[in-house]
């Protein structure tokens, strides 16, 4: 890691830790604003990018995850 991205994260409260591993919401990070830490939206890699519609969207070709075709 860099050296600034170090302080960084030497610089966050435990209870900031877990709160950007538990996340504000199904899509987004929470945001630290006294570090300058802005909130992320995420997506549910494995399984294909898709948005905070979930199963609203468009129509795309659903493949089984690799992680789960390797464990079987």
């Amino acid at each position: 890691m860099r050296p600034d991205i170090e302080a960084l994260i030497a610089s966050l409260t435990l209870e900031e830790k877990v709160a950007l591993l538990a996340g504000d919401d199904t899509w987004h990070t929470v945001p630290i604003p006294r570090l300058g830490i802005p909130a992320m939206k995420m997506t549910d890699g494995p399984n294909g990018a898709r948005g905070a519609d979930g199963n609203h969207g468009p129509t795309s070709a659903d493949f089984p995850v690799g992680i789960a075709v390797a464990a079987t």
